[in-house]
């Protein structure tokens, strides 16, 4: 093999038997052509096809080669004896030509020419002369062989060549001339192999591998072009898999390289991993070159399935309960790389930080765990594990379940959808509905007004149909906040926030007295005229007002009262008799005119009219209340008092004052006579009080101590 280093044996003693076997051929010697051996050099050849021809190896480890038509070693130890008893003298040749020792101790008869040559050049490559006379000087073409060559004139001698090249080739002949027996020659062919400098695997992309095919998509077609480059003889390229020949046909040759192309159609599952194997022969001599590489595949995954928990069935015989967390699976096979999977309600993405995903150790099989807390909106709704193997364009898998997810119902309320609630008045007919969302479905439903339950009642204009509450002929009253509760086995719900109704409607009396409220005043003296009205709108209120004396009704001017929203003031100032009378106020807004005006009736000023009806209630040992009603105020604001006096001395003990006659007081003397003096009082004066006498009960025990008192009162309002 190129780089080796190859002797070939050309035998330098005279013998007899080489003479008559010259004079018998008439080749003076010559080993005949038939008979000379080939020398195939390779350090990885098989030595015994080369000793067939001749070849032996020296413990050294080079390879040297000699003709069929040599003497046997004992007529050559023979031949050497009997040389050196006819010669008294011996030669030692040495010289450092090229670098080389070359030990020379041979017995010959009287010397020897040693000429090499190579076909097809007539002329040698080395020489050397040890005939008698000479010096014994090695010469060689330095031109072609540089100072790789050298002939060793030992024992058994050979020409030696290390570092062959491929250019070294080529038929060889050694001619040996003596001085006095016939000349031998010996013939060789030299073959030198040289192997491939390289060998490379390419993919359909002509992009070089190393150890791996791919990888490809599943489907694909594999690729693979093995190239060798070098060689001599040009080696031919074969494809393996498993000990079985899959391709041998040399499918380019150039002088530089040759290749054989491999496709396998339609790589599945059954090819991953599979070593694909390119041999590169270029003797029987030497060892193949191989080259392996293993295919890669990018799998699409087997299936996807969720699996539910243990609760709840896939087939929703069990539900999930919103707010109440679970944990649902999702199993992948068959994919390469391992997919991603990702989880969905609907298609909305659900946060990759609620899942977990673990691959099994082959990298088969991978699972992922959501914790899933399901709220009212996912009922209905589908859970989606989605798997995707991103490697391969549309290699998408998934699987899905529907959500039965049960909660307490969620309510709603709201005006019917033609109803504009800025725009209701009294007299409208309107319908509430109330929107409910429940699994299970509601099993009751209830309406409130104002936090009162409302009842199915045609008469008074309350109907109940379904999820809806009508309400006809609606008055001021219907007005407020309207609520509605549904209940199912997961609880029970109201609405929130409660629906509040305005209904508009034109002024009337804050006052609830359908007489009027009178209004004491002096002449010559000011009263102001409170005239409030409920209305809605209540800023866009307009008043005017009249007084009614003697049967005259006179219009008053604005500028004897102020308004501001829904009251206003009128400062009234009677000159005379005449004056007094009754005050109408009248209102309006947006909605009507008020049906009935506020009445102020106004009177001369005087003292109030004193309680009447008084009563004594829950007497006690210590205590006794005392309850009157109002009497005519005189026309002014009136406060009322109590006085209490000792029956027995008549003395005044305490005095009590409250703006209602209604007066309870503590801390009196068990078994005591009191009277009791009630009252009114205004800016005029006092009245004529009412007397009441009562005496405290007797106490269940008694204790002595000092005669002080300590009264407490109450306010009764």
């Amino acid at each position: 093999m190129a780089g080796d280093r190859v002797e070939l044996v050309c035998d330098v003693t005279s013998s007899a038997a080489y003479q008559h076997d010259g004079a018998d051929d008439g080749l003076a010697g010559y080993a005949p052509a038939a008979a000379a051996a080939a020398a195939v050099i390779s350090s990885r050849s098989s030595l015994k096809g080369l000793a067939a021809a001749g070849q032996r190896r020296s413990s050294s480890g080079s390879y040297y080669f000699a003709s069929r038509h040599r003497q046997s070693a004992g007529e050559h130890r023979r031949r050497n004896r009997r040389y050196n008893s006819n010669n008294n003298h011996h030669r030692r040749h040495s010289t450092s030509t090229a670098g080389y020792d070359h030990p020379s101790e041979l017995t010959m008869d009287d010397g020897y020419l040693v000429l090499w040559f190579v076909d097809p050049d007539r002329k040698p490559f080395y020489s050397l002369d040890v005939r008698r006379g000479r010096s014994g000087r090695h010469w060689w073409n330095e031109e072609r062989f540089g100072r790789r060559v050298r002939f060793l004139a030992s024992t058994l001698a050979r020409l030696q060549i290390v570092n062959v090249t491929r250019q070294d080739g080529g038929d060889y002949r050694c001619r040996v001339d003596f001085n006095s027996a016939p000349s031998r020659n010996f013939k060789y062919r030299l073959v030198v192999i040289e192997p491939p400098s390289s060998v490379v695997i390419l993919d359909g992309f002509l992009q070089q591998l190393s150890v791996v095919a791919g990888p490809l998509e599943e489907g694909n077609d594999l690729i693979l072009t093995c190239k060798a480059y070098g060689g001599y003889p040009q080696p031919w390229v074969t494809w393996w898999q498993g000990g079985q020949l899959l391709d041998n046909t040399t499918d380019a040759r150039s002088p530089e390289s040759v290749s054989n192309l491999l496709v396998v159609p339609r790589v599945g599952r059954q090819h991953l991993h599979d070593a694909f194997t390119c041999q590169v022969t270029s003797s029987p001599h030497l060892a193949p070159m191989m080259k392996t590489v293993t295919l890669e595949l990018h799998l699409r995954p087997f299936f996807v399935e969720i699996q539910m928990p243990p609760t709840v069935s896939a087939s929703n015989q069990r539900a999930f309960i919103a707010g109440q967390s679970v944990e649902v699976k999702c199993r992948t096979s068959g994919s390469r790389p391992p997919p991603s999977i990702t989880w969905w309600k609907g298609n909305k993405q659900i946060a990759a930080h609620l899942s977990a995903i673990m691959n099994s150790d082959d990298g088969n099989a991978t699972e992922s765990r959501l914790t899933l807390t399901p709220v009212s909106e996912d009922d209905a709704s589908h859970l989606i594990c989605r798997v995707k193997n991103s490697m391969i364009p549309g290699a998408v898998m998934e699987d899905s379940v529907r959500l039965d997810v049960h909660y307490a119902p969620e309510v709603g309320i709201a005006l019917g959808s033609n109803i504009n609630g800025d725009d209701v008045k009294e007299g409208d007919d309107l319908y509430i509905e109330c929107h409910i969302r429940a699994n299970p479905a509601f099993h009751k439903l209830q309406w409130t007004h104002n936090g009162v339950s409302l009842v199915h009642n045609v008469s008074a204009g309350v109907v109940l149909s379904n999820v809806s509450l009508v309400l006809r002929s609606v008055t001021h009253s219907r007005a407020g906040l309207y609520a509605c509760s549904a209940a199912n086995s997961r609880g029970e719900t109201l609405s929130q926030p409660p629906l509040r109704l305005r209904i508009q409607y034109a002024p009337r009396c804050r006052s609830v007295s359908a007489a009027g409220t009178v209004s004491g005043v002096s002449k010559q003296e000011t009263a102001s005229l409170d005239c409030q009205v409920d209305a809605d709108p209540s800023n866009e209120v307009h008043f005017c007002m009249m007084v009614t004396s003697s049967g005259d009704a006179i219009l008053l001017p604005r500028s004897l009262f102020t308004t501001q929203g829904s009251t206003s003031v009128l400062q009234y100032s009677p000159k005379s008799e005449l004056d007094f009378g009754v005050v109408a106020c009248w209102a309006s807004n947006p909605v009507g005119n008020q049906r009935e005006p506020c009445l102020f009736h106004v009177v001369p000023a005087g003292k109030p009219a004193a309680p009447s009806n008084c009563a004594i209630h829950n007497q006690t040992a210590d205590s006794v209340r005392v309850d009157c009603q109002e009497a005519f105020d005189g026309g002014l604001q009136q406060t009322f008092g109590l006085e209490l006096v000792d029956r027995n001395t008549r003395t005044l003990r305490y005095v009590f004052n409250n703006t209602k006659p209604v007066f309870t007081v503590y801390g009196l003397e068990p078994e005591t006579a009191f009277l009791l003096n009630i009252y009114a009082l205004n800016a005029k004066g006092r009245s004529q009080p009412i007397t009441l006498e009562t005496t405290t009960l007797r106490a269940a025990l008694k204790h002595t101590g000092n005669n002080s008192m300590s009264f407490f009162f109450f306010l009764n309002r």
